[in-house]
């Protein structure tokens, strides 16, 4: 499966879990007033995990420079921060009669710019590693579930139907696929790993300013005591899971399948190139020398029995492979039949010369 596709499919799953609101219609308020808090403390716990045991691990892997890891992180706390301030974002995580002021538009705007950023956030980590991509997807489910429940309350308290606060709900989470693709989209022109980090700073914030002072509301010990279990438990999953195997993924981007595909091509390419390169050097390298000294070594030898530093120096000239090959057999039996007879001949006549006198 490609990074696309990944990216696509849990951006709307993404979408179906921003439906979950619906719920509170099936089950009695008090069920849900009970559930929602350790809800909310797991989902501080799940986000705060996801950020520091996976996001910045994994952004300080990728990323040359640790301080510039932690500038990304500071500029996504920032900005969550005043996105809050601007737009008065601050999501409900109550159950729906204890809503007093609700701004149903401008919450909807608010979870549209929200899950734009997530998609971003998320589509950047795919696309580094489909492990950490699903992490920070599991992440912001922990965080979706206990939103969706309080903002869908916000909506019935301000007068909507459910069915439209539904159907509003799941348009507003369709910016999550949105984001993910536009950090697809722009990766094959920039390197988008500083998503990460600046993800985990949204993380961070939404956990710290958004959920962990909604559940520290509660003065009771015993209710305490099981938000700050529902709270461990969401970093404990997030510890485990990073115990779980996996393969990383490197680099994708939009071009990653066809990249990835040209790596392995050209790897296969060189590998046959190489292969090639040894065995047919090898065999050239054993067929060569070894008809060079064949011919060169019989070529000498006739020259040195039959005298004539012409004929040797000549055979050292067409030893060698090609004169291995392709010397005539006629050409060898000539050259050492001329160098016999000038042995013999020239030899007998000088030594006839040198008695007379």
């Amino acid at each position: 499966m490609t990074t696309l596709f990944w990216i696509l499919l849990f951006g709307v799953l993404m979408g179906f879990v921003s439906m979950v609101g619906a719920v509170t219609l099936l089950f009695p308020e008090p069920w849900i007033k009970a559930a929602l808090k350790p809800t909310v403390a797991l989902a501080a716990g799940s986000l705060i995990g996801g950020a520091l045991f996976h996001l910045i691990p994994a952004a300080i892997a990728e990323m040359d420079r640790v301080d510039v890891v932690f500038y990304w992180v500071a500029a996504g706390f920032v900005l969550f921060f005043l996105l809050e301030q601007f737009l008065h974002w601050h999501h409900c995580h109550n159950p729906p009669s204890e809503h007093h002021a609700p701004l149903t538009w401008l919450l909807l705007i608010a979870d549209t710019v929200h899950n734009l950023l997530g998609g971003l956030a998320v589509g950047g980590a795919f696309l580094i590693d489909f492990h950490v991509g699903l992490i920070a997807w599991l992440a912001a489910v922990a965080h979706e579930i206990p939103q969706e429940l309080g903002d869908f309350g916000v909506l019935l308290h301000g007068g909507w139907s459910p069915k439209k606060a539904i159907l509003y709900n799941f348009l507003s989470a369709l910016t999550f696929p949105l984001g993910g693709v536009a950090a697809w989209y722009v990766s094959s022109d920039i390197d988008v790993t500083f998503l990460i980090p600046f993800g985990a700073g949204n993380f961070l914030y939404i956990a710290a300013a958004d959920l962990i002072p909604e559940v520290k509301k509660e003065g009771r010990a015993k209710t305490a005591a099981v938000h700050f279990l529902s709270f461990a438990a969401g970093l404990a999953i997030l510890v485990l899971i990073g115990f779980l195997p996996h393969t990383h993924g490197g680099h994708g981007g939009h071009d990653h399948g066809a990249h990835s595909g040209h790596e392995h091509h050209h790897a296969d390419h060189e590998d046959a190139a190489h292969e090639a390169h040894e065995h047919g050097g090898v065999d050239a390298a054993h067929e060569e020398p070894e008809a060079h000294e064949h011919g060169q070594v019989d070529a000498a030898h006739d020259a040195h029995d039959h005298g004539g530093m012409d004929a040797a120096h000549e055979a050292h000239e067409h030893g060698g492979a090609d004169a291995a090959h392709e010397e005539p057999e006629g050409h060898e039996h000539g050259q050492v039949d001329a160098a016999h007879e000038g042995h013999e001949h020239g030899g007998g006549d000088a030594a006839h010369e040198d008695v007379a006198p």
